[in-house]
Order: C-alpha cells, then structure tokens, then sequence
C-alpha cells in the first residue's frame, strides 16, 4: 500500500497560517500570529515562516519529505517554494485563489457529501490574478473610487468529485474617503462592516465590536444608504453615509449615534448575507450549505440564516477568514496527487500541536511569579470549587484552536451567575471595552433548555450562532446574557474534549447550571495564547486569579505583585531602524522621511521581526538586565510619564516578551 502523503498548505494573508496533512488526517495548523505574538501576521515566504516549521516539527518530517506545497494567495502566484528548491526539494507546488482555499477548505471539513459554497469576506484575490475559470461567471459591483477588482462573494457547488464556481462577485475592501479622519468608502461586504469599525473604532480589522455594540441601538439608517442590489444582482456600494460620517470622534463619542450606526450596519450586512444565501441556494439546487469568509464569522447573522429554513444543514468552518484557506490548500494539494479523501465534519477545533506535562512542568519552573496549587487528584472539583468561589480562570489544554474563537483549549472560564462577571472580565483581565459580551459554553443535551433552539448544530459546536436565551434561564446566568437577551453559544457534547466537558459536567450538578462563561485566552489587541509559557505569562499579565495547564493549577506567588517588579533583559539579536519616504504606522518624520524600528529576535521555530513603536526604543535600550521595569520607568523621566502609564509599560513589557525580544526575571 502506498504511504500517506504529506501535504502542506498556507494561506499567505493577514491571519497568514499553515496546515499540514498526513494523507487526510490534520497534524498541525497555526496561524503565524500565535508565534511571533503580532496579531494579524501576514505570511511571508515560507523559508522565514515560524508556522512552517512549527507544523514541520509537530509531523516530526523535514521540508524535503513533502509531497506537496500549496500556496492561497491574495494576489496570485508572487509567492513561490524557491527556498525549498534550493534545499533540493523535489516535490509538488501549486497555488490556488483565495476563495477557492476557502471553498476546499470549508467542505472538507463539512462532512457534507454535495452543498452550495458561499464565501464573503472583505476582499479576496485580484481579478486579474484569477485563472479563467474564476473569471468566467463574474459580476462587478459598483461604488465610488473602485478601479481595482477583488474577489468579494463566490458561489460553488462541491460533491465528492470536485467543485464547480457558479458566481463570482468582484469589488474591493475599503476605498478613500473624501475626509482624512472619517469613514472609508467600502466596495464589499466585508468592507462594509470594516468601514463602519473604522469609523467607531479607529481600526477596521476590529469588526467583533461592532457586533456587539449594534445590540444597543436601533436599525434606523436604511440599507439603500448602504448598498442597493441590481435586477442582475450585482451590487451598488454607497457612500452617502461616507458623508454624513466624518468625524474623528470614536467611540464612546456620539455614543446614541454610533449605536444606531452600528444596528443599522448589521442589519445590512444580515440583507446581504440573506440575498447571497437565496443566490448560492438557487444557482447550486442543494439543500446543505457550507460557508466561509470573514464576514461568516458574524453569529448574529447566522442565526437569522440557519432560522430562514433556507437549507436543511448549514455549516460554517470554524476558522472562517482567512486562517482557513490554508486547510483548503493542503486539501487541494491532496487531490492533486491523485488522494481523493471523503469529506469528513470537522468534531472539535483543537488542530495546534500537544505540549507534554514535562513541557509544562518546565515551563512553570521557568516562568518567575506563580507557584503550583496542590488539588488532591481530585483537579475537577477543585477547578469547580474556585469557579463557584468567584474566580476566574485561564484553561490550558490539548492543541490550540485555528481562528478567532477559543473553543475550550486555550480559554478563560468564569461563573455567569455572577451579574458583575462582564465588568470584571472586561476590566480586570481583557482590558476592553465595556460593553463587549462573552459567550457561554453550554452541555449539548441542556442546549434547548436554556436556548431557543431545537437542539445543537455544526454552529452552535463552534460558537458561530447567538440563539435567544429562553425568558426563564437569563436571570440564572446574567454574565452570559448578551445586551439583546442571545448568546453566542457554544455546545459541548460526548464528542467534545473529555475534560472540557466534564468540568460542566461537575458544574452543572454542583450549581444546577450547566453553562460556564468562556472567552478567549487573551486580552484585546494580542494573540490567543499558544504555548505554556504564553498561559502563564497571561496569569502574570492579567488579573486572572488561576491558571489550569493540563492537570496543574498555578496561581501568582504571594509575593508577585506586577511584572513591572520584574528585571528585563534584551535578547533580540539586532535592532533595525530603517529610513524610508512617506507615512506608516511607526513613524517618526525626519526632514520628510520616516523611520521605522524593529528588533530581530530567535524563537524556537526561527528568526523573526518584532516591529517597536519609536517611543519604546529608548525604554528598551535600559532593558540591561540590571533594573526592574518600574525603575526603568522612573528613569524615563517626566517626558515619558504622558507616553507611559504603569499598565501600559507592564503591557510593554509583556509584548516584548511573547515576542521574543527580552527575558525577564
């Protein structure tokens, strides 16, 4: 019989990740994020990838052992595998279009046998970089300002054969404004949504807070204001609200006015996903529906989808932007080599490589500032005793999730009865904004007890709808309340992770509640965590009160009390300050040029780039392992206290860190 292949693909993005197969079974997926601890790393070639060689090394194979290498590119083939050819690689290279990774990807991990494929994101892969058959069924949206097409929205029909494109939508993400500090012209959906966030919120890549805060207000602005549908379907993108939004106030500035922005954007958006919908659902004839992009990862909208009745089955793949076309390019690459592997549902989203109890064990050893809690053997109850006792706490297990939801790997579990929980989490450990929800994780077979949903789906699995809490289970558990009476819901059944499910288990016959609240093993702006040492550098960082790794519970030492009590020392290999003309994002204008800094630092699967704001370079020039981060702070002086607070710097610090350019003890 012959062996199994190995397949790697990456999706060369923002969200840039790699996946690597062993015929048809996941062995590792990462986002590059999770490595370089800069959110929203894009992929670059993969001989400098931190994710290529961490999934090499969690297959335990070498470059030269791949079969294939497929690459999903926003802008065709400017990417190619030369480092690896010139290691003597003789393998198989191909690249695919950004939709169509997402496609792959979406129904391989459907379990569906036949489906319609809807994909919408922001943008996608340039028109003129798609092969003909992306171009043979295109429809060109229109708005002010556009002159360079992207993809935007894709219909398929997949089978276990193949897939065949039925429409293809082009237009662009975001578009200049008429007003330097106002909100963008869009020319998508996703653009849409991001332009609205930029306008709310001073960065576009931040849609989520838009979701949440459309709960408090009311749809008042008309979707024809956004865009309007032509009888051939294409779409008309406006910018009349481009106009009437050029304020540079941000949230919570214009608090009324924004909220009302924010309800109206997502009920355009919900039109637009409903008209795709009733498209893919016409042109494909099948009653399943697989769905991916950016702009599926709004749980709101997909409960109004999945409750339209417009398909029998609907799934989402988890990692729906664009972590996910890299599972979609191995796949393609499987098949390219004649391995034609069923598509199989996608269980549990936990596809990061496993750290052993020794691993951690010595990660704890190394971290200064916790200590280990004894728990009897008896972990469970002990983790149920603290939960029930008010605290909170990080959950460390298994591999890590792809994408943006933490699925009971890498979390942070709280009680929900507790009414101040929201506060709480959002002040004292995600440093956010107040009015961000959580979600609760529920037992599946409780699902239609508390939710108003027949039972648990592929969405509710994967935390991708927000059914309404039935009337008489909100006052039980008013921390997982959403402001408009939903959850985005997570369900955990026999099939789920063992011991994510029977802490509920164990919480549920303690408390009579079978629902914790889970979020995110991070804090607004960073990575979820990845590795051990992340974990309990996010205890030290946060007010988490526990951390729980495996089968050890940490806690901070009595006598930690901030890591600015901390001695840092810098391990970068080389700072870089580079001169260049215009503006960028860490500049400082010289004579008309600008500068920006970076420090070149070693982690465990390579050498990377950590990009430095110009206020921290001197801060970082005293990290010479002799003073605390407060002393250092103090030396700065009175000029650095207005660019400086102590949270800020403790943030610094910690960034630093993660990133892999200092050492503190």
């Amino acid at each position: 019989m012959k062996a199994a292949p190995w397949v790697l693909g990456f999706s060369a993005s923002h969200n840039g990740s790699v996946c690597l197969l062993h015929g048809d079974e996941i062995v590792a997926a990462i986002q590059e994020e999770r490595l370089n601890g800069i959110k929203r790393s894009v992929l670059g070639p993969l001989g400098r990838s931190l994710a290529f060689e961490y999934c090499l090394r969690a297959g335990g194979i070498g470059a030269h052992q791949l079969d294939a290498v497929v690459g999903c590119y926003f802008a065709g083939d400017t990417l190619d595998a030369g480092l690896l050819a010139d290691g003597g690689w003789k393998g198989r290279f191909d690249w695919i279009p950004h939709h169509l990774g997402h496609a792959i990807g979406a129904f391989a991990c459907s379990g569906l046998d036949e489906a319609a494929l809807l994909i919408i994101d922001g943008q996608g892969g340039l028109e003129r970089h798609q092969p003909p058959a992306e171009r043979a069924v295109a429809k060109y949206a229109e708005a002010n300002g556009l002159d360079d097409y992207r993809e935007i929205m894709s219909v398929y029909r997949f089978d276990r054969d193949g897939w065949e494109l039925l429409e293809k939508h082009y237009g662009a993400w975001l578009l200049r404004s008429d007003h330097a500090d106002g909100m963008p012209r869009f020319a998508s959906l996703g653009g849409m949504y991001s332009a609205v966030t930029q306008q709310l919120f001073g960065n576009p890549m931040d849609p989520g807070k838009v979701m949440g805060l459309s709960a408090y207000g009311s749809p008042d602005l008309p979707v024809e204001q956004f865009f309007t549908i032509a009888p051939d379907g294409h779409y008309v993108f406006n910018d009349v609200l481009t106009h009437r939004f050029h304020s540079p106030e941000r949230w919570p500035a214009r608090k009324a006015e924004y909220e009302t922005l924010a309800a109206s954007v997502q009920a355009a958006v919900e039109v637009g996903i409903m008209d795709m919908a009733a498209r893919a659902s016409s042109l494909s004839g099948c009653r399943a529906l697989a769905y991916a992009g950016g702009v599926a990862l709004n749980s709101v909208a997909n409960e109004k989808l999945v409750r339209s009745g417009r398909f029998s089955d609907v799934f989402v793949m988890p990692a729906a932007e664009d972590s996910g076309p890299a599972i979609g390019a191995a796949f393609y690459g499987l098949r390219q080599l004649g391995y034609h592997a069923p598509p199989r549902r996608l269980r549990r989203d936990s596809v990061g490589r496993r750290f052993s109890a020794d691993e951690t064990a010595a990660a704890i050893a190394a971290t200064p500032g916790v200590e280990v809690v004894p728990h009897g053997g008896e972990l469970l109850d002990r983790v149920v005793d603290l939960l029930t006792d008010g605290k909170i706490i990080g959950w460390f297990q298994g591999g890590s999730e792809l994408g943006p939801r933490a699925l009971g790997q890498r979390s942070i579990l709280a009680d929900p009865r507790r009414a101040d929980v929201k506060q709480t989490l959002n002040e004292r450990v995600k440093h956010r904004e107040p009015f961000r929800p959580f979600a609760p994780v529920i037992l599946e077979e409780e699902l239609a007890r508390w939710f108003d949903v027949d039972g648990p789906d592929a969405l509710t699995n994967f935390m991708l709808r927000a059914p309404a809490f039935r009337p008489e289970a909100r006052a039980r558990v008013p921390g997982a309340v959403h402001h408009d009476g939903t959850g985005r819901v997570q369900s955990v059944g026999r099939d789920g992770d063992p011991m994510y499910r029977e802490l509920l288990v164990r919480f549920f016959a303690r408390t009579g509640v079978p629902i914790l609240i889970n979020t995110s093993f991070n804090v607004m702006g960073e990575p979820i965590v990845d590795t051990p040492e992340d974990a309990l550098w996010g205890l030290l960082y946060t007010e988490l009160d526990f951390c729980v790794l495996g089968q050890t519970i940490v806690r901070r030492a009595p006598s930690f009390r901030s890591v600015l009590d901390l001695v840092p020392r810098v391990v970068a290999e080389e700072l870089r300050i580079s001169i260049r003309q215009g503006d960028g994002p860490l500049t400082l204008e010289l004579d008309g040029t600008s500068a920006a800094v970076s420090l070149v630092v070693r982690r465990p699967w390579g050498t990377s780039s950590l990009a430095l704001p110009l206020s921290a370079v001197g801060a970082v020039e005293q990290m010479d392992g002799t003073r605390t981060g407060r002393q250092i702070l103090e030396a700065l002086g009175a000029d650095a206290a207005q660019e400086w607070s102590a949270r800020s710097f403790s943030r610094l610090l910690c960034i630093l860190r993660r990133g892999g350019a200092i050492q503190l003890s």
